[in-house]
């Protein structure tokens, strides 16, 4: 990067009396790392460059200026009204540097003459964003007051309003004595009762958003913020005029927004077990790890250990003393070792407070001493193939094609279920999100997911119709599907859906959440997005992640896979339709491992194919227990020793990393569906430190 110009396209300088001055500036800065020489700088048009004999080129005498790199220069134009009214000037301002990338900037200069001296003016920005707020915590940005007019205004007061949607306000009424009525939002810093706005004058609210107590989903807080002003032009200064963000006061937009999230504290593992340590010896450094996987910022605020002997050891920790701010996706470690002096089992708990409103969060911490023999852990293939299946289809007006085509194709992705004897669930949400409703992520269609049993029955789901929401938030709306409230169990008596809260049904006289039932907790997890358009969901990805990598565990990457069907890098376009690139989709499916395949496709046969051999397929990949020694490690499957070498080809490998077993696809051994897997082996033993 080089030179940047501020405005860099346009300078407005509003409206103007005739005969009145105005002045804008703007700002040269040098973004790259070496100098760039300004050789000049000049207006066209009736616009002035003001005379600033400290920088080069804008003194009386002008000569070339160097801007070293992160260095800024201000500059002032000036514009003085003349001849007729009621017409618009333009001008422009022309800066020629060595810059490589662009030695030659031209900004437009605009400016609308006016007769009178009326004040006239408007919020700048039109809208303040406040973004995802966490509960309990304040917000605070400005909003200014620009004076597009040609006469001055003298300021009165502001006023806020809440909104009950982003489709419009009602607002109270325009007296001078109407008060704030926000339950959300306040004006905290504004100019003097009185203070004279000049044309061309830019003067600054600061609004402060107050965030309630979270719901379990986002929840919206659009607001109206408008200023009162007195206009002096012919006015015996009592007159007060109120400044509203839309012309049409009695049905304003929102100018505030602002969304309540909770912060999630995620501890992973979620207890801390050392599990056999031979006595003599210590176990290898063992860390918690606690991450925010909500959707606002959160507070660690202490920990403590509760009821541990001298034999589990502090290694590293965060400073108990001190309020660790997480937010979304970070994360903090503690790391333990364990040190056994006796032939017994030891058992405590760490416990880790936080502004989660789960707080404190308890982690069981275990590990017992012994003079063990080898070690023996048993693996049956089959459990690795419990899988649950998210198809997240865009229902927008464009996707009956490729609706069908995932319809017809669907055979495929089934064929290889089968042929690894599959436990498998399918079901079908949208990327429709009512957002005021906060309602999405539902599963759809009856039968509510298929099985083994009635597979066939796919196509009554997953042709979700074509008339959802073009704002399409698939990653979203998999993160509300699989969430509290929408996976919860049976709480609170009922009659009708309508007895329960949000994303929740009556089922039997109690309240369930709407996909109750369908994530297994002994499941892995496989998401499909298919979509013709590029996910909107509001948050960033590594939020979606965090959550999703949760639910099975950071220590089971292997059980959590999510694939796109969507539009490839720069778009398609095929006889089932066009469709822009789904970068969000695709760079989840890259993040987890997962498969990506394009929408354009005549046939969906291959990808699903290609998709239901990442999600059913045996890994052949084994997690140990406990910590080996890797040279007496030995591997049986239904009861037939499998040697680690065959003709020089390894049959499999240890992993030292994530302490695994691997069979290789080179090897001589393989471990069909249902078969037992022994992997026998000795501790390895860990020199105290200490």
């Amino acid at each position: 990067s080089g030179l940047e110009v501020h405005p860099p396209d346009i300078v407005y300088f509003g409206y103007v009396g005739i005969g009145a001055s105005v002045t804008r500036e703007v700002t040269l800065y040098n973004a790259g790392n070496v100098p760039i020489n300004v050789e000049s700088m000049y207006t066209e048009g009736d616009f002035a460059l003001l005379d600033d004999d400290a920088w080069g080129p804008t003194s009386s005498n002008p000569t070339a200026g160097v801007l070293e790199p992160g260095e800024l220069q201000v500059v002032t134009l000036s514009f003085t009204t003349s001849g007729p009214p009621l017409e618009t000037t333009w001008g422009k301002l022309i800066i020629l540097s060595d810059d490589g990338q662009k030695p030659t900037w031209e900004v437009l200069l605009n400016v609308q003459k006016v007769e009178g001296g009326d004040c006239l003016l408007q919020f700048v920005p039109s809208a303040l964003e406040f973004g995802m707020v966490a509960p309990w915590t304040a917000n605070s940005q400005s909003i200014s007051l620009v004076n597009i007019g040609s006469g001055p205004c003298a300021y009165h007061s502001a006023i806020v309003d809440d909104c009950a949607n982003e489709q419009g306000c009602t607002p109270t009424s325009d007296s001078a004595m109407a008060e704030t009525t926000s339950a959300h939002y306040s004006v905290t810093a504004e100019p003097e009762f009185g203070y004279l706005i000049q044309p061309g004058e830019l003067i600054a609210l600061e609004v402060t958003f107050t965030a309630p107590a979270a719901e379990p989903a986002i929840t919206p807080y659009p607001g109206l913020v408008r200023a009162r002003v007195t206009s002096t032009a012919g006015q015996t200064g009592e007159e007060v005029i109120t400044v509203h963000p839309s012309s049409e006061s009695w049905l304003q937009l929102p100018n505030l927004e602002a969304s309540v999230g909770v912060g999630i504290f995620e501890v992973s593992p979620p207890e801390l077990d050392f599990k056999l340590v031979e006595i003599g010896c210590v176990s290898p450094p063992t860390s918690i790890v606690g991450t925010n996987v909500g959707l606002a910022h959160l507070d660690v605020t202490g920990w403590w250990l509760e009821g541990c002997s001298d034999e589990v050891r502090v290694i590293e920790a965060p400073d108990a003393e001190v309020v660790h701010t997480l937010q979304v996706s970070e994360s903090l470690t503690w790391t333990f070792d364990y040190a056994p002096v006796d032939e017994s089992t030891d058992s405590c708990t760490l416990y880790i407070t936080s502004s989660d409103v789960q707080t404190p969060k308890a982690i069981p911490v275990s590990g017992w001493g012994d003079y063990p023999a080898q070690l023996v852990d048993v693996f049956t293939d089959s459990e690795a193939q419990k899988v649950d299946v998210l198809f997240v289809v865009d229902d927008s007006g464009s996707m009956s094609e490729e609706q069908e085509n995932l319809s017809s194709s669907f055979e495929a992705f089934i064929y290889e279920a089968a042929s690894w004897d599959s436990d498998y669930r399918i079901g079908v949400t949208t990327t429709t999100i009512s957002l005021f409703e906060l309602s999405g992520g539902a599963l759809y269609g009856s039968p509510p997911w298929v099985t083994s049993a009635n597979w066939e029955k796919f196509v009554n789901i997953v042709e979700v119709g074509t008339s959802g929401s073009g704002d399409e938030q698939g990653i979203w709306s998999a993160f509300i599907a699989t969430s509290s409230p929408a996976i919860d169990p049976p709480e609170g008596s009922c009659e009708l859906d309508t007895d329960c809260s949000l994303n929740r049904i009556c089922h039997e006289g109690q309240c369930q959440g709407i996909n109750y039932g369908f994530f297994r907790p002994d499941a892995a997890l496989e998401v499909v997005f298919v979509s013709d358009e590029e996910d909107n969901s509001p948050e960033e990805l590594d939020a979606y992640l965090n959550h999703f990598r949760a639910i099975k565990g950071y220590d089971h990457p292997e059980l959590l896979h999510m694939h796109a069907i969507v539009g490839p890098p720069g778009g398609c376009s095929s006889s089932n339709g066009s469709a822009q690139a789904g970068h969000r989709y695709m760079n989840m499916a890259e993040a987890t491992g997962g498969a990506i395949y394009s929408i354009c496709e005549l046939d969906f046969a291959k990808g699903l194919e290609g998709i239901g051999e990442i999600a059913f397929a045996s890994k052949m990949e084994y997690t140990l227990t406990q910590i080996p020694a890797p040279t007496t490690i030995s591997v049986t499957i239904e009861g037939l020793p499998c040697p680690a070498l065959t003709g020089g080809i390894f049959n499999w490998v240890y992993d030292a990393e994530d302490n695994t077993v691997t069979l290789t696809e080179e090897g001589i051994c393989i471990a069909g569906s249902g078969d037992e897997v022994l992997i026998a082996y000795d501790l390895l033993c860990y020199a105290d430190a200490e």
